[in-house]
């Protein structure tokens, strides 16, 4: 049962109204069940001479033990009245009852009066609570994200102890090392579209490069790669750039040898034409993995870090060799530490891990420094398809702290340099003080310029009459990509970086002064053997985030060619596109033996021995007037076979005096 209290609400009017409105009832009661059933009643229209319709065509029947009569002079009063009596029955309403009324109810709904001002006083009251709380609300929203902001950007996100499985940084599909050895998760189909696994061990990446982890505390390798020290098997894996990278260039470039072995950062030797013409002096193998590590290619960091006072992390500063010797993980200083895993946590961070990746065209190095928190790539590669020839290296900086930003000063290239001068091979080893006294350094850009430096003798050191002014020279030339208008300024002098340890060693000079003091201070090359170090000065490597240093070693006929060489290679993106294209060079040499089985190592092993072979006794190429199937090779004398590539020697097989005519377009060995 519901009890409704109905009132009415009218205008005040001049007609006496005694039709069927709906009245105040006082005290009506109506039957749920009844209202829900009935339909709406139609109202008949209002005229100031009808009465109320007492017939049941309007009104049902009232229970008369439910509701008692009206009274039958009713007057109900309109609530803007304020209960003052009007005589006129323009302000009353009258309900005329009759003994019907008895057996009928009203089904005419009632019409609520409107609020008296006391309720719209409430109403306001209301909405001005409703409106505080939600400010108060925003307000506290707003506090707790700027709290979030802060917390994330002074303490980090590890403080947020995600769980393990909402962890970002937690991907339990494993990793695949990618170009510059940086690795990429994703789900085990991925991998095996992208690396090739045995067992837990990574033997290729996904350009088909071999991996060989903490390769300067294998055994030195040449030609045949020995087995890897955490498989299962032997591998014998025969490639063409094991140790002796004579790198491919394309028909039309100027490629240089290059031998690397497994020790310091790679390089042991490379230059043009033959061993005879070095820019890194030439070195057998025994002697090569001996001196590698100090003669060739070196890397140094002067840093700092500003700390985080909120951690309890103080400003430090540092100053770190990657790929040194000093720090190889070898098998003997790692079993002798603590098994605890504090010790174990100590020892990694003291012997950081290193990885070499062994392409067909290209060589990279990386070493990742859980210490200072630094991650060092190193990818090699000749320059292809240029008119001049060039030997390039490329740096990439990352910084892995996540909180802290990493402030640098670097010192990267060649520790020892060789000038042209002639056929330098025997004399190098055997009067090498004497020709010292020939070497010098001369400058292509304006007067105190170090961004191009030219290494020249300024003769020929040959035991004849006649006096042979040399020309040509070797350069060294460097820029940070995506700032390659910017050359970057060379330190040649090597006193400025070793001072007094005449070993090589150490880089004394830069634990007397800084990078910026060095380049300020006047460096001398005349009358000794010189470095190449492209240099650095304060650079800011935010977390996560990386820089790359370019370098390019080449030789020019002329002073006069450097500026034009620096145009050339300054262009944006000039160092990753030919990146691409020494790899895809490989690609098409290789792509007719391309192999697919259900064995990859197979598949890479027929593709090697074809490259091997190709390269041994080089790819012919028919030069003159040829048919289109070529039909005619044999009959006609106009055409000759050219064999293109052709390549062979390395470090251990030192008895092949290899020479090589370096010409405009690709070069011919001739064994001698």
């Amino acid at each position: 049962m519901m009890s409704y209290t109905a009132s009415s609400s009218f205008p005040s009017s001049n007609t006496t109204c005694s039709s069927a409105v709906t009245p105040r009832f006082s005290n009506v009661t109506l039957d749920d069940e009844d209202m829900l059933n009935d339909p709406p009643p139609r109202v008949p229209s209002m005229s100031s001479t009808t009465s109320h319709p007492t017939s049941g065509s309007h009104f049902r029947a009232m229970r008369s033990s439910r509701v008692p009569p009206p009274r039958q002079s009713s007057s109900i009063r309109h609530p803007m009245n304020n209960g003052s009596a009007n005589n006129n029955n323009n302000d009353t309403l009258q309900y005329n009852s009759t003994a019907s009324h008895n057996h009928h109810r009203a089904a005419t709904r009632p019409i609520l009066p409107q609020r008296p001002p006391q309720h719209q006083h409430h109403s306001t009251r209301s909405s001005r609570i409703k409106t505080s709380t939600t400010l108060i609300i925003l307000v506290l929203g707003l506090f707790l994200a700027i709290c979030t902001l802060f917390q994330y950007f002074v303490m980090g996100p590890d403080s947020f102890n995600l769980p393990s499985d909402l962890d970002l940084n937690n991907n339990d599909g494993g990793s695949t090392i990618g170009d510059h050895g940086e690795e990429e998760g994703g789900s085990s189909k991925a991998k095996k579209k992208k690396g090739y696994r045995n067992e837990n061990v990574v033997l290729f990446d996904e350009f088909g490069r071999y991996i060989i982890e903490d390769y300067d505390a294998n055994p030195p390798f040449s030609d045949i790669l020995p087995f890897h020290h955490n498989s299962y098997s032997y591998i014998l894996l025969t490639l063409n750039t094991s140790t002796s990278h004579q790198g491919v260039a394309g028909i039309y470039g100027k490629p240089l040898y290059v031998f690397y072995v497994n020790r310091g950062q790679g390089i042991a030797s490379f230059g043009v034409k033959s061993k005879d013409y070095p820019i890194m002096e030439y070195y057998t193998a025994n002697n090569a993995y001996q001196n590698t590590a100090l003669l060739g290619f070196r890397t140094f960091y002067k840093g700092r870090r500003n700390g985080n006072l909120l951690q309890g992390n103080k400003k430090r500063e540092f100053l770190v060799e990657p790929f040194d010797s000093s720090r190889t993980r070898f098998s003997q200083l790692m079993d002798s530490s603590s098994s605890s895993d504090l010790n174990e946590q100590e020892e990694s961070s003291k012997y950081p891990k290193r990885r070499m990746f062994i392409g067909a065209n290209d060589m990279t190095i990386q070493e990742v420094d859980m210490l200072n928190k630094i991650e060092t790539n190193v990818t090699y590669f000749n320059l292809p398809e240029e008119d001049f020839g060039a030997f390039v290296k490329r740096t990439t900086i990352s910084n892995l702290d996540e909180k802290d930003a990493l402030h640098l000063s670097v010192l990267d290239g060649l520790a020892r340099i060789q000038p042209v001068g002639g056929k330098l091979e025997a004399q190098l080893k055997m009067i090498g003080r004497t020709l010292e006294g020939f070497m010098n350094v001369h400058h292509a850009g304006s007067e105190g310029d170090l961004t191009m430096p030219f290494f020249r003798m300024s003769e020929i050191a040959d035991d004849d009459a006649a006096v042979v002014v040399e020309e040509a020279g070797h350069f060294c030339l460097s820029y940070i990509e995506y700032q390659e208008k910017d050359l970057l300024p060379i330190v040649y002098d090597t006193n400025k970086v070793f001072g007094e340890d005449t070993s090589l060693l150490r880089p004394m000079g830069l634990y007397e002064k800084s990078i910026k003091e060095i380049l300020e201070a006047k460096q001398y090359g005349a009358a000794r053997t010189s470095s190449a170090f492209a240099a650095v000065d304060d650079v800011t490597i935010w977390p996560g985030q990386e820089i790359t240093i370019t370098s390019f070693y080449g030789r020019a006929d002329s002073i006069t060619d450097l500026p034009n060489i620096a145009r050339r290679i300054t262009q944006g993106g000039f160092a990753q596109f030919k990146l691409s294209r020494a790899r895809a060079l490989i690609q098409q040499i290789t792509s007719g033996a391309e192999t697919v089985t259900a064995d990859h190592l197979f598949d890479k092993h027929v593709e090697q021995m074809f490259l091997d072979n190709s390269l041994m006794g080089g790819i012919p190429v028919l030069l003159g007037d040829v048919d289109d199937d070529g039909r005619n090779a044999d009959d006609d004398e106009k055409i000759k076979v050219y064999h293109l590539f052709s390549r062979r020697g390395d470090l251990e097989r030192d008895y092949d005096n290899v020479s090589y005519i370096w010409t405009s377009g690709e070069i011919v060995t001739i064994l001698v």
